[in-house]
């Protein structure tokens, strides 16, 4: 084999390996795409569910994956943070109720009180003015 024989074939071996490796590195980055979105999924699962939360549907959790992963153990944690949220806010409106029966019971009868002694008053002045 001659020289330039062999340095035609290396030519046309590194043309074909240009050709290989760039079909490679364009299977590779739509393989790698596919994998990474696979694996987003349940992120993107609990940030939808999350986002859905509001004071308005806060008994709603985050469904906890299959499999005892990070986003298994994110999911516990953020639903444990959900009900002691749930808790706190349940015993601020338990605090508000009862503050707010303590507060009207003696009002009624304060004003129930001042009601009278103005009515009294009242009576009395008028007696006292016929007089």
């Amino acid at each position: 084999m001659s020289s330039e024989a062999a340095i035609s074939t290396l030519l046309q071996l590194r043309n074909i390996l240009i050709v290989a490796y760039l079909f490679i590195l364009i299977g590779l980055y739509f393989v790698s795409r596919f994998l990474a979105g696979r694996s987003i999924k349940p992120v993107k699962e609990v940030t939808n569910t999350i986002t859905r939360i509001t004071k308005f549907n806060s008994k709603e959790r985050v469904e906890l994956p299959p499999y005892k992963d990070e986003i298994y153990e994110l999911s516990t944690n953020f639903n444990s943070l959900l009900d002691r949220i749930e808790n706190t806010l349940e015993r601020e409106r338990q605090f508000t109720s009862d503050a707010s029966h303590e507060l009207r019971t003696p009002l009624a009868t304060l004003i129930g009180t001042l009601s009278k002694s103005s009515s009294e008053n009242r009576e009395t002045n008028m007696s006292t003015k016929r007089k």
